[in-house]
């Protein structure tokens, strides 16, 4: 399932396989949120119901125009400038918080990658690393792609997840993470310059079929996204023969 923002994006190449095979694969589009189910949605995380909180709600209801996850960043960039404050679980705006409200980036993502910005460089780095691998990702590819200590990577990783860019997630009984939304993952992606994109995309798919990562069956399809997107787009091509292979057997 997907919602209307996300189809001419993240999810539009998944919608283009998936209606391949109509089938086997259903289609859901999301509507939108009400206004009163956004309401609804912001008063199980605010503490109070006072003039200032309303005032708040009202206006992340208004900017989010019924997007769950657009609700979720201007919350968590609001959480970032300490304009709203976690009080037993709960939040409550600060004094400044609605006038703070005008300065937030007009869309979602300019305010994705506000946050980003907001991280240290070695944080944004090992993020656009990640971007470039895909969605989910090893731990152990990611070492790969630059220069840390495993000691140093985890706890790197670990202040991402608090920060609610990643998610834990075992892969293949490896350890891994995943963007905790497709949309993130592209943000990040989009600041790398289309020269350092390349050889990155080089570099991972060397690692991938250097150490076997990812299933059996999954790896010529990713080895060939990864190749096309390349130095050499070229290499691409058996990989795209054997997932062609793999796909006509399913």
């Amino acid at each position: 399932n997907s919602r209307e923002y996300e189809r001419q994006t993240t999810v539009e190449p998944i919608l283009r396989a998936l209606h391949k095979h109509p089938d086997r694969f259903s289609d859901i589009q999301l509507s939108r949120l009400s206004d009163a189910e956004s309401h609804e949605l912001l008063a199980g995380i605010f503490s109070s119901v006072t003039d200032d909180s309303l005032l708040v709600r009202q206006s992340i209801v208004e900017r989010a125009e019924g997007i769950p996850f657009y609700m979720e960043e201007i919350v968590r960039m609001l959480m970032d400038r300490n304009l709203l404050q976690s009080r037993q679980g709960r939040l409550l705006p600060a004094p400044n918080c609605m006038a703070e409200m005008a300065n937030l980036p007009g869309t979602l993502k300019s305010l994705i990658l506000a946050r980003f910005d907001t991280l240290n460089p070695e944080e944004r780095l090992l993020l656009r690393h990640a971007a470039v691998i895909g969605r989910s990702f090893p731990v152990k590819l990611l070492l790969h792609l630059g220069n840390s200590e495993p000691a140093t990577l985890d706890a790197q990783l670990q202040t991402l997840v608090q920060r609610l860019f990643l998610s834990e997630e075992h892969l293949h009984n490896e350890k891994g993470y995943v963007f905790r939304h497709a949309l993130i993952q592209e943000a990040v992606y989009s600041t790398l310059l289309h020269r350092d994109r390349k050889p990155l995309h080089g570099l991972v798919s060397e690692v991938i079929e250097e150490g076997g990562f990812f299933a059996v069956d999954e790896r010529p399809e990713i080895l060939a996204y990864h190749l096309g997107r390349s130095e050499e787009p070229i290499r691409a091509v058996p990989h795209l023969v054997a997932a062609a292979g793999i796909a006509q057997q399913r």
